[in-house]
């Protein structure tokens, strides 16, 4: 039985095929402009030419690169970005190129959220101890961006992000707050100067410290 990949699979077939760790080298390995990868993420439509140059590159057969031979099953594959998410100053590591993804049950997957809407990311630093660790492994709902009073979200702040608990004030004020004392809150005013460069990017659903 096969499956054909979707846009998402299809795209980190394409790099590992031609050996891209990012979407920077993705692009030189085709030709393109770094934008130009970012609006197929977006609109999830691979041009033929690509596919078509992957297979001569890296000598597989159309086939081989659009289809999974084998089923899912029980089990659903989350994909692993490359971006972090900062307990503490803000991260500026946020290339969203899948790096690796693992597997997970479907009917656990299915209580988080649709699998569409689901990626891991790693933590760094230390404000959010001692819910989480630097290097801790998350799971970002990004269907979930109402924010919910005191949950944890993901949220980019100009071209940073962070991991941390949010609440909304009177008068449109975000606060972020961390779990470590020695980090005082953040606070944003969602009708100043900053509204526009703020985006809550999703719940944080599960999350998965090693010792």
């Amino acid at each position: 039985m096969r499956r054909l990949k979707n846009a998402s699979e299809l795209i980190s077939a394409i790099a590992e095929s031609l050996g891209a760790r990012n979407d920077s080298e993705l692009a030189d390995r085709l030709g393109v402009s770094r934008q130009a990868i970012s609006q197929v993420r977006k609109k999830g439509q691979i041009p033929d030419k690509w596919i078509i140059k992957t297979g001569e590159m890296g000598g597989m057969s159309l086939d081989e690169l659009c289809f999974d031979e084998h089923p899912e099953g029980d089990f659903v594959s989350i994909p692993l970005v490359e971006a972090t998410l900062a307990a503490g100053g803000g991260s500026f590591e946020t290339d969203g190129a899948v790096i690796d993804s693992f597997a997970f049950k479907r009917d656990w997957v299915e209580r988080k959220g649709r699998k569409e809407d689901l990626v891991l990311m790693r933590a760094s630093g230390d404000s959010m101890e001692p819910a989480i660790f630097s290097g801790d492994m998350l799971m970002v709902n990004k269907g979930q961006t109402r924010i919910q009073q005191g949950m944890i979200y993901a949220v980019r702040v100009d071209d940073a992000l962070y991991v941390k608990q949010i609440e909304l004030h009177p008068g449109d004020r975000l606060i972020m707050h961390s779990y470590n004392p020695k980090y005082s809150p953040i606070e944003v005013d969602l009708k100043g100067d900053l509204a526009d460069t703020v985006r809550v990017l999703g719940r944080v659903v599960w999350r998965c410290h090693d010792e």
